[in-house]
Order: structure tokens, then sequence, then C-alpha cells
């Protein structure tokens, strides 16, 4: 299944990782910036998006208030964080405090999951 739009977490649902990679790997982000995503979850401080990077494409620099994890599904990654360089690979998860500046390159058309957890108030 590949639901339209985001799912509510109380809800079992079929997520099918290649699908989605095809749609977005159709999208025009992904032609014009190199990467495109979809949100997959969310509720109260919890977001999950699928995100397809084609090769050489690149998410600038940025931070997030959100601790977050990116863990690869496929393909070849390379995350900056503070200037140190991780390389992941299928089976790879990185785990990020939040606030620190971090950019992401793909080495080959790629995907992955990115999980973001905000602090509660």
């Amino acid at each position: 299944m590949c639901p339209a739009s985001a799912v509510e977490p109380r809800v079992p649902v079929v997520l099918d990782f290649e699908a989605i990679a095809r749609e977005l790997q159709g999208d025009a982000q992904w032609t014009h910036n190199g990467h495109s995503a979809r949100t997959l979850a969310k509720d109260g401080d919890l977001r999950v998006v699928f995100v397809a990077m084609r090769a050489g494409g690149h998410i600038h620099e940025h931070q997030t208030a959100a601790r977050f994890t990116i863990q690869a599904l496929s393909g070849h990654i390379r995350v900056r964080i503070n200037g140190e360089l991780t390389e992941l690979t299928p089976g790879k998860l990185l785990v990020v405090d939040r606030l620190l500046p971090h950019d992401v390159e793909a080495v080959q058309d790629s995907s992955f999951l990115l999980s973001l957890f905000w602090p509660r108030h």
C-alpha cells in the first residue's frame, strides 16, 4: 500500500518502500533538486519521512530542533555533521542530537528513512 499522505500511526499500514521510491523518482523535485521526500507517518512529536536521492544529489547544510535518525535503505549516502563525515549504506542507522548543523549527499541513487523526534514541552 502506498498512501497519498501521512497516516496516523495507530492505524496498521504496510508500506512498499520500492514503490514509494519509484514514485518519488518520477517527481519533478527528484529531477530538479536531486531528492524528493514523502512523510509516511506523523503524530505529535514524531515524523517519519521517506527520502529518495539521485546520485550526486545534495541536501544543503541545515539544522533542526528535533533529534533524528537516518536509516539507509538503499544506495550510499554521506552525512556531514560538524565537519565529520559518516558513510551510510543499507543496514546502517545514524542517531543525531538536535541543533547540529548537517548536510546529506548521495553517492549513489539512494533511499533512507528520516525519523524526527521533537522535544516535548
